[in-house]
């Protein structure tokens, strides 16, 4: 891999890292829910819960190199929920627009109610 490529999936990696245990960051978050959550996490990412307890420890403790800073994964998981927004929504639309092809004559055949002019 050329560098740019490594640099690229250690991004995606460290947000996906950051993916997993932003929900137990929560200091409001009991411990019988955050042990619940804890365990979803490992069974839908496929990881054991040691892995799990290690991304958590070196994000809490800053010393692990793929769990940078909050801001840039905020930075990071923003620009990636609005780029999965923008492609549902152009995906809807052109249903829509698919679905709408060809009503333009059966449309203007519609009797129009008055009040509605």
């Amino acid at each position: 891999m050329e560098a740019k490529e490594v640099k690229k999936w250690q991004d995606e990696e460290a947000l996906k890292r950051y993916g997993m245990i932003a929900p137990l960051l929560d200091p409001e978050l009991d411990g019988g829910k955050r042990r619940q959550m804890r365990e979803e996490a490992t069974e839908r990412n496929g990881i054991s819960k040691r892995t799990l307890y290690r991304y958590e420890k070196g994000y809490r403790e800053e010393h692990h190199s793929s769990l940078k800073n909050v801001k840039y994964y905020r930075k990071m998981s923003n620009q990636t929920l609005a780029d999965e927004t923008r492609a549902a929504r152009n995906r809807i639309s052109q249903k829509i627009l698919e679905c709408l092809d060809g009503w333009e004559e059966e449309y203007e055949q519609i009797p129009q109610d008055d009040c509605f002019k």
